[in-house]
């Protein structure tokens, strides 16, 4: 990976397997992934759909890279999510409808950007 602090990342273990746990995610008591925490990490690019797919996630926080494009509407797939921190990147497309199905959501700040 190209971004700043990636210890772990694609490597042979999961997220949250114990010794080996991957720079910027939390985990659970039962080895769920709870949190991403990329602040000022380097990332570039859009975020992926395929966050979704981490349904445990509660807090996700990438500010302060040079994320782009669009929120993807499937952050509103996500039961667990009560806080999302994208500010300071250039996001530049308006919030997605989907996000009102996040009805966990408690925070959203997404200042700084383009929208």
């Amino acid at each position: 990976p190209s971004w700043l602090q990636n210890s772990n990342w694609l490597g042979p273990t999961t997220p949250c397997t114990s010794g080996n746990e991957w720079f910027g995610v939390g985990c659970g008591s039962t080895e769920e992934v709870t949190f991403l925490r990329l602040s000022g990490n380097d990332l570039l690019g859009t975020l992926p759909s395929e966050v979704r797919g981490i349904s445990t996630l509660q807090t996700f926080e990438v500010p302060g890279n040079s994320l782009l494009g669009e929120v993807p509407s499937t952050i509103g797939e996500m039961p667990a999510l009560t806080s999302l921190d994208g500010r300071t990147n250039f996001f530049n497309e308006s919030l997605p409808p989907e996000i009102a199905n996040a009805t966990s959501l408690q925070l959203i700040d997404l200042s700084i950007n383009q929208i």
